[in-house]
């Protein structure tokens, strides 16, 4: 290896994400089923979803500037079934929120967890839960990941991998002083940054700089400057919440 001499750059060093913290190897698919890998996090790593599904609310948990921690697969929960008999059960994720507080998530199909009724289930469970573990148990199921709230999810996640500051320079400098809406293709115009522009927008919409109009987010999409106090938006768990009995 030649030494580097003074004044001379030392080499960029690209380093692969972490490995995933989940507490179990992911169980082989079901026939048809699909296994999921994103990258996300800071510093970024590896989380393994067991579905689909698993993925949409991974992508929606990761968009949340509320939520600082996303563990998948996390360690189980040892309980008793209403015979006494003993059951260890693993939850899909962990959450910890900017507050401190964590919370337990189950992901299933609706028509499943009412066919199951693994609401109860969650709550029978809930008892053996550690207060030091997680506060907050829920349940989320397909009908509450709609279709825009993932779509903007993904966006909130791809710009945020791909930082710009120049672009996000230019898109501030540009909205600064906006009155009214204005359509992020327009703004993408004034820039003459593109796709560029595109991102940084995402990204002050996720952040707070931008109000969309409204979701499914676009290059139609109105933005605009938002009232004082706004906090940035809120893509995460807001459905099907339990607190512990």
């Amino acid at each position: 290896m030649n030494p580097i001499s003074p004044g001379e750059a030392e080499p960029c060093l690209h380093y692969g994400p972490l490995p995933s913290r989940a507490s179990r190897s992911s169980i082989r698919p079901s026939r048809g089923g699909t296994r999921v890998t994103i990258i996300g996090g800071d510093p970024p790593r590896e989380i393994r979803c067991e579905s689909n599904l698993e993925a949409k609310a991974a992508y929606v948990f990761l968009a949340d500037p509320d939520i600082v921690d996303v563990l998948e697969q996390p360690p189980a929960v040892a309980y008793l079934d209403e015979d006494g008999e003993p059951h260890r059960h693993t939850f899909d994720f962990l959450l910890t929120r900017r507050s401190g507080e964590r919370i337990l998530v189950a992901i299933k199909p609706d028509a499943r967890a009412r066919a199951k009724n693994l609401r109860a289930l969650l709550r029978q469970i809930a008892a053996y839960v550690p207060t030091a573990f997680a506060q907050k148990i829920v349940l989320i199921t397909d009908a509450d990941l709609g279709r825009d709230r993932v779509h903007d999810a993904k966006l909130v996640w791809a710009a945020r991998r791909t930082p710009d500051s120049e672009a996000d320079v230019a898109v501030a400098v540009y909205t600064s002083d906006l009155a009214g809406a204005i359509t992020i293709q327009d703004l993408v115009a004034r820039t003459g940054l593109e796709g560029r522009a595109f991102l940084a927008a995402v990204r002050a919409i996720a952040n707070g700089r931008l109000t969309a109009d409204a979701p499914g987010i676009g290059y139609r999409t109105l933005v605009r400057m938002p009232p004082t106090g706004v906090r940035p938006v809120d893509l995460g768990i807001d459905a099907s919440a339990e607190d512990r009995p």
